[in-house]
């Protein structure tokens, strides 16, 4: 029998979703346990991590901490020397889930979050996210949206706390205002 080390199954389960496992799966492990600022990766990496922060931003493996712009801004990245960055919740299981499995297992993922956080409906998490994923346009939901979805989960009564859940999972984040309605963009590896 074989070993299979947890970095090469994260490594596998992250070529399944980027052409670019190796650095990812390390820049993921680095991140892990702790936040990670733009020196620590310019010294992990090299002088010119740019490539590699456009490739996690892209896929939302990580994200500056304490950002309140939108993903889909393009000043996100880049702006600090002293910038910090950090994986999104869910992403964080999903990663934790890779290293014993090999699979980026986005169902599981879901689950142990709200698990986590003793959401009592976590079992019907990802059926709930999966509904927002179909109905969402060019990956944006608005709250309205999220609204009828709960409805028609039946807990419409919780829609406040349930986006104040998916916000704190990492599974949305407020985007770019269009007029006057707010809306959430999906996170594209789920």
């Amino acid at each position: 029998m074989c070993y299979v080390s947890g970095m090469e199954k994260l490594r596998r389960a992250i070529r399944s979703i980027s052409d670019n496992e190796a650095e990812i799966a390390s820049l993921l492990m680095a991140s892990l346990n702790q936040d990670i600022t733009y020196k620590d990766l310019k010294e992990r990496f090299g002088e010119d991590i740019s490539e590699l922060l456009l490739i996690a931003n892209e896929k939302r493996f990580i994200m500056p901490l304490g950002e309140n712009l939108s993903w889909d801004s393009s000043d996100r990245f880049f702006r600090l020397e002293d910038e910090i960055y950090t994986i999104p919740n869910v992403v964080k299981f999903a990663v934790i889930r890779a290293l014993e499995s090999g699979m980026w297992d986005i169902e599981h993922a879901i689950c142990a979050y709200f698990k986590q956080i003793e959401e009592p409906l976590w079992e019907t998490m990802p059926a709930f996210f999966n509904a927002l994923k179909q109905h969402a346009k060019y990956r944006k939901i608005t709250p309205d949206d999220i609204k009828a979805i709960a409805d028609s989960f039946g807990i419409g009564d919780k829609t406040g706390a349930l986006i104040a859940e998916l916000k704190g999972s990492g599974l949305i984040s407020p985007s770019v205002k269009v007029g006057l309605s707010a809306a959430y963009e999906i996170h594209p590896l789920f």
